[in-house]
């Protein structure tokens, strides 16, 4: 059908910008080269020029949450909230870039969960495409995993560094 099809083809878009996602981060850390590194100073232009791109890959991408959006959701029942949630994450994406930008240059491990719920809902979406069934409590429940699982991983970072650096706090004195 139509929407097996539609279904199919919206994993296989979120599935491949995920891994694009994925080798762009890969590489970055390989050779130490931050692409995403900007001039300090704002101006008006710096400042359009942000907007414009953010306006214009959200156009572009729009497309992505209309994909994971139908793959949550049931469309018959929950249209309306497809709908608002698309709004809302549009909105967000204006007008929270700079903070959700800064978290995730701190935190790249965030960066890397974000993209395996990508690839969780990209998979979702091709087996709903091919007439199989994925349930919806399981896509929910492997996030939450997912999430549960990088919160203990970022606290255990925390105290394995704070262990080294007091270890070498101590060697110093």
């Amino acid at each position: 059908t139509w929407m097996s099809l539609v279904l199919f083809l919206g994993g296989l878009i979120i599935l491949a910008m995920a891994l694009w996602e994925y080798y762009h981060k890969l590489r970055e850390e390989m050779t130490g080269a931050d692409h995403t590194a900007t001039k300090t100073g704002v101006g008006w232009m710096r400042i359009a020029t942000v907007v414009g791109y953010l306006v214009s890959m959200n156009i572009l991408f729009s497309l992505d949450s209309v994909f994971a959006a139908v793959a949550i959701m049931d469309l018959n029942t929950q249209f309306g909230w497809m709908v608002a949630a698309i709004l809302i994450a549009s909105v967000i994406m204006i007008f929270g870039m700079i903070p959700i930008s800064a978290i995730v240059s701190k935190n790249k491990h965030f960066a890397v969960l974000m993209l395996s719920i990508l690839a969780v809902i990209a998979t979702k979406l091709l087996v709903d495409g091919t007439g199989s069934h994925f349930s919806n409590g399981l896509l929910l429940f492997i996030i939450v995993i997912l999430l549960v699982n990088d919160a203990a991983q970022a606290l255990l970072d925390r105290a394995t560094e704070g262990r080294e650096s007091a270890e070498s706090q101590h060697e110093v004195s």
